[in-house]
């Protein structure tokens, strides 16, 4: 089977800098991608390219097919002009942006919003557009009332989840959600990732899910991409990455979760900060910050392969053993 998503060499820049820099990812139907990595990574940049979203101010390059079920011929999304487009996005792809208060219109009632996305794809009569929208709030959990409620008078919790039913409008075979549990508590943040994984299952939708927080993706997804300074340096089975990372920053990233039974006390951070975007230092690009950096790291290693369906961007990997880090050496580069 061909996979759903394909995209190839991705590439987005301003004024010719780098921001996102050779993104190879493939989605397959029905399956669940985390994206992580600290915030500046090039995740969202790499979502909104790949629907094309991105402002005029960036140019991409690079190769995204998509093919959704029902579709004769594959969408080369690069080559899409924007009225082609406008047919793919929310019929086949959708975004639950981050944010849900600055991404509703504050002066139209949720309903209307949604009967907006509904009609630019499908010719409804205004009973059929009542029916799916009344529809589409309870699948989320909402009652089909909340459709003619204004988003500041809804809670945080009922936002995301309008959100999320304005991105299922359309019936869409991919769903990308960037941060959607920003901002909730963590009853609420609970209940929009089983809400996401109930329509996952329920309606077979593929999902890309975005976040900075390992815990959230461990519970929600079935492989994860770990994105630094615009690149994937590692991607695998998130069971696979959690048990045994293969790429420094995954492993530092997975050190600093704080961990039930412990001592009590501040997880370890990782130090120093990422480069600015578009201006990555030479050779490994988290060489600056690596604690078992080695002399091969002058050179930016490519990602292969260091296990079954398990890719990471190391010149030391696959690890069988992590040395363990002297506290002085900790963001100054050691022997690997």
């Amino acid at each position: 089977m061909s996979p759903l998503l394909e995209i190839e060499g991705l590439r987005v820049t301003h004024d010719g800098k780098p921001i996102v820099d050779g993104v190879d990812l493939t989605l397959e139907p029905g399956e669940a991608l985390a994206l992580a990595g600290e915030s500046g990574c090039g995740k969202t940049t790499t979502a909104l390219a790949t629907m094309r979203l991105l402002p005029p101010s960036l140019e991409q390059s690079g190769v995204i097919t998509l093919r959704p079920e029902g579709v004769a011929e594959p969408i080369n999304i690069g080559r899409r002009t924007e009225t082609g487009m406008r047919l793919v996005r929310w019929r086949h792809i959708s975004l639950v942006f981050q944010g849900a208060m600055n991404s509703l219109d504050p002066v139209q009632r949720v309903g209307r919003q949604l009967a907006e996305a509904i009609r630019l794809h499908e010719r409804a009569s205004s009973a059929e557009l009542a029916a799916r929208i009344a529809e589409l709030l309870e699948t989320v959990g909402l009652t089909a009332g909340v459709g003619d409620r204004y988003p500041h008078e809804l809670s945080g919790g009922q936002r995301q989840r309008v959100m999320i039913a304005l991105a299922l409008a359309c019936r869409p075979s991919l769903v990308i959600a960037d941060e959607p549990t920003t901002a909730l508590d963590v009853v609420m943040q609970a209940q929009v990732l089983q809400l996401l994984e109930r329509l996952r299952e329920e309606l077979g939708l593929a999902l890309i899910l975005i976040s900075h927080d390992l815990g959230v993706l461990a519970e929600t997804c079935d492989r994860i991409a770990v994105m630094y300074a615009g690149r994937i340096v590692e991607i695998g089975a998130v069971d696979g990455v959690f048990a045994a990372p293969q790429h420094p920053y995954t492993k530092l990233l997975l050190d600093s979760l704080p961990v039930i039974g412990d001592e009590r006390g501040l997880a370890a951070a990782i130090p120093g900060a990422p480069p600015h975007p578009g201006e990555p230092p030479p050779g490994c690009r988290f060489r600056p910050r690596c604690p078992f950096s080695g002399d091969r790291c002058d050179v930016d290693p490519d990602r292969r392969e260091v296990g079954p369906r398990h890719e990471a961007a190391c010149h030391y990997a696959p690890w069988e053993r992590w040395p363990e880090i002297e506290p002085a050496a900790a963001g100054e580069g050691g022997a690997a």
